[in-house]
């Protein structure tokens, strides 16, 4: 009963972090929408593409899920034997690892990510002028500062990744979303307040989004810091940061390295649409399909608060080699999300001529037309989140990461002989997406 009163508590908070990331997003575009069509395609672009600084954080966050519920298994748990794992075996992991030596085995491996994280953006920022050509009529310096920011931004967020992976398994992850949505709102109103009234000495309102990013991933960084001070010594830690256990960084690291090619693999999804729609279409196609895509990245935040939920319970039952609850989680979680996803996309189309008028002041008749065909990805799509938690959880992030970047290339080619070849346009791009998802996540994942 206990565990059901967490899982609901966890469950509840993390829809409520999701619907905040949500509506902070609508509402900064909306309001930029409304002062510069440039400022909102550009923002939108990027965020839309800098999910590459992801990448830098090395799987970090599930992988050290996965070790920190060994750390705290019972003694006489051990890892399901009669299924195939293909990564390094849990064994590598020494179960007799106290979650301290884990937590700093994480700490350094933050560091590092960060680092990685800063040199691809300035990497990302000398080659802007060629990626991210455009004729907004902005110029390349917004660009670039708006990279700089948004990169910053999600690499501060990402040093805080072995807290946060300490109060999922510790059955607080209540704590970490609740961060979230006190973090996004405050950034909402000042960010918000920035664009309306000239704060900054240089008033540009798309890059006082992005300072205003920094300032709030900054705090939320902390807090979830100090909502871990009890169980760790911080400052042992970030003594003995340089005192590296190889052993124990190995298998953290060559899991996280798994995660991470899944995750840049997702880059050929959303991301690759727009730069071929950048490259190939016009602006007005892109202009049509930035509010589609936020509406599908927001409704995947409806799956995402379970499928996170579920990741850190899927690894304790996995290696409780509690096969039935493993599968109970897998289908009952599936079967929710088809549920939700669904009905939210029906009743966003339903009142999507209303939603997108009071949203960016006009009813977006271009956008509407793709509506149907987006609202299917992100259905179909969205219902492979749980199953990504589960194999993330098992430990199987190799097979799972062999599934995306397959079925990402396939996405990017098929879109671009769509739109190149066949002279679809806009449908074509999305399209080439439905190819990909209806593959992994409707026929591949379920089998």
């Amino acid at each position: 009963m206990a565990d059901h009163k967490s899982l609901g508590k966890d469950v509840l908070c993390a829809y409520g972090a999701s619907a905040m990331r949500v509506l902070s997003w609508v509402i900064v575009f909306g309001v930029l929408k409304r002062h510069s069509d440039a400022a909102f395609a550009n923002l939108g672009l990027l965020r839309g593409t800098l999910g590459i600084f992801t990448y830098a954080s090395l799987g970090l966050l599930p992988a050290l899920i996965r070790a920190f519920s060994q750390s705290i298994a019972s003694p006489n748990a051990s890892p399901v034997d009669n299924l195939p794992v293909n990564i390094i075996p849990d064994s590598a992991l020494s179960k007799t690892a106290d979650k301290s030596e884990v937590f700093k085995a994480g700490t350094q491996l933050a560091v590092v990510s960060f680092f990685v994280g800063m040199a691809l953006c300035l990497i990302l920022i000398g080659f802007s002028s060629k990626i991210y050509a455009s004729a907004t009529g902005e110029s390349n310096s917004e660009i670039r500062h708006l990279i700089l920011c948004l990169g910053l931004g999600i690499c501060i967020r990402q040093l805080a990744d072995p807290a946060g992976a300490w109060l999922a398994v510790s059955q607080r992850l209540y704590i970490d979303n609740l961060i979230v949505i006190v973090t996004e709102l405050l950034w909402t109103v000042a960010t918000v307040t920035c664009i309306i009234f000239p704060v900054w000495p240089t008033h540009q309102i798309a890059r006082d989004a992005g300072y205003t990013f920094v300032l709030f991933s900054l705090l939320s960084s902390i807090l979830r810091w100090l909502c871990i001070g009890k169980s760790f010594s911080i400052r042992s830690v970030f003594a003995g940061l340089f005192q590296l256990d190889y052993p124990l960084l190995g298998p953290i690291l060559f899991s996280g390295i798994f995660i991470t090619i899944a995750q840049v693999a997702d880059y050929l999804y959303s991301p690759t649409d727009l730069l071929l729609i950048k490259h190939l279409l016009y602006d007005a196609d892109l202009q049509n399909y930035l509010p589609a895509l936020h509406v599908d990245s927001g409704l995947l935040l409806l799956g995402s608060g379970l499928a996170t939920v579920l990741l850190p319970r899927a690894a304790m039952a996995h290696i409780g080699n509690d096969l039935p609850q493993l599968k109970k989680y897998y289908v009952i979680g599936t079967l929710m999300l088809l549920a939700i996803l669904s009905s939210a996309a029906i009743v966003f189309y339903a009142l999507s001529d209303q939603l997108f008028t009071l949203w960016l002041g006009n009813p977006s008749h271009g956008t509407r037309q793709i509506l149907p065909l987006i609202l299917l990805n992100t259905v179909i799509g969205g219902s492979g989140m749980i199953g990504r938690s589960i194999m993330l959880g098992m430990g199987h992030a190799k097979t799972f990461a062999k599934s995306v970047l397959i079925a990402g290339i396939i996405n990017a080619l098929a879109s671009y002989v769509l739109v190149r070849y066949f002279n679809m346009g806009l449908t074509g791009i999305i399209l080439g997406t439905t190819i990909g998802v209806v593959g992994r996540c409707g026929i591949w994942m379920p089998w």
